[in-house]
């Protein structure tokens, strides 16, 4: 019997041990969580500070491949690039691309742009797209 005793106490020490445990790894995710997103928020805010009169481009290469040359280019004009070019590459569509579809996006001779980049607005924006059947 004492034993039993022994044996119930000793789980129920473990059991508070491990929750208080993890209670305390669920506050320092938390707090991890906190910090991070403050400190992500604060860099933005920099980076815009840092880029008035410019424009975030909030996407890559990468995202922009595949998609219509037409609808890119009214959105980069949207977003205030004065100077963007389209220009029908001698590749012609096939199986796995469609006509007018982009191969790449050139911002100020570069392809290697994330979504935080920040362009002028005059800059030379190349939109290269897959030959359109004729």
């Amino acid at each position: 019997m004492e034993h039993e005793e022994r044996t119930k106490e000793k789980d129920d020490r473990t059991y508070k041990q491990t929750m208080l445990g993890l209670v305390a790894f669920i506050i320092i995710l938390f707090g991890m969580m906190f910090a991070l997103g403050i400190y992500s928020d604060r860099r933005d805010d920099k980076l815009a500070q840092q880029n008035v009169g410019k424009i975030k481009i909030d996407t890559n290469n990468t995202a922009l491949s595949g998609e219509n040359y037409k609808d890119v280019e009214n959105i980069l004009s949207d977003k205030g690039f004065t100077n963007v070019e389209t220009v029908e590459m001698e590749k012609k569509a096939g199986l796995f691309k469609d006509p007018g579809e982009i191969d790449r996006v050139v911002i100020g001779g570069s392809t290697d742009y994330s979504n935080d980049s920040y362009f002028d607005p005059d800059v030379l924006v190349k939109i290269y797209y897959y030959k359109l059947d004729k």
